[in-house]
């Protein structure tokens, strides 16, 4: 049977907020998840020499934003994966990751992802030697990556860890913390779902929420694979 685990990159005393959306999860679904939370020097009896199953990667996440969050506690996607990776997850693991973080698969502001692709050259003005800058001219390359979505990020760090066999997996907008009864079918059958909410970026403009009826899409309906 495939496992299904939680993967909380804090300490338990850190993790609280975490656990208790995660243990809702068990309550109130027909399905079971395990729920690890980091314990520097140890390694996880269910994450040592686990090959298959679904992990999901929590987190509080914004568009662009490599770092997941809780209470006032950020963590860069890398070392949410390092911890994973020191508490016994292994390379032969061929099952799904996925970061399951507000935002995950979306990449930063729109209007700062334009500007500098339609701006081939930042050309910073002359300064004398010794000061905070000096003149230079920044090509755009720079930046390459820097817009890339936490899930990018993630999956491209785990391959480098040698993680090839996964499917990696994030979501194009604001998740659900806790499972709900949002439509018609789940308040009938009383089967508790993790749900995504559309979003639409428009140049210039904040983020706007596409509707109403869009709250009770489920989040397996937007996964995107990376």
């Amino acid at each position: 049977m495939s496992l299904r685990i939680i993967w909380i990159p804090w300490t338990e005393a850190e993790a609280g907020e975490f656990i208790e959306r995660s243990d809702q999860w068990n309550e109130v679904s027909q399905k079971t998840f395990h729920i690890i939370t980091y314990a520097p020097g140890t390694t996880h009896d269910v994450l040592d020499g686990l090959k298959d199953g679904s992990i999901y990667m929590r987190g509080h996440g914004m568009p662009g934003n490599p770092s997941v969050t809780t209470r006032g506690k950020a963590l860069h996607i890398h070392h949410s994966i390092e911890r994973l990776i020191e508490m016994g997850l292994d390379v032969q693991f061929a099952g799904k990751i996925k970061f399951y973080s507000c935002y995950s698969a979306v990449d930063s502001v729109q209007k700062m992802r334009d500007e500098y692709v339609q701006v081939p050259k930042l050309k910073l003005g002359p300064l004398e030697f010794g000061s905070k800058f000096a003149t230079r001219t920044v090509d755009k390359g720079i930046f390459e990556g820097s817009r890339d979505c936490l899930a990018k990020r993630g999956a491209a760090y785990f391959r480098g860890k040698g993680f090839t066999r996964c499917v990696f997996q994030g979501y194009p907008g604001p998740l659900s913390g806790k499972m709900e009864l949002k439509t018609d079918e789940e308040l009938a059958t009383g089967h508790y779902r993790k749900h995504c909410l559309q979003i639409d970026f428009n140049q210039g403009a904040p983020v706007s929420r596409s509707g109403i009826e869009s709250v009770g899409r489920r989040a397996s309906k937007d996964r995107v694979n990376f």
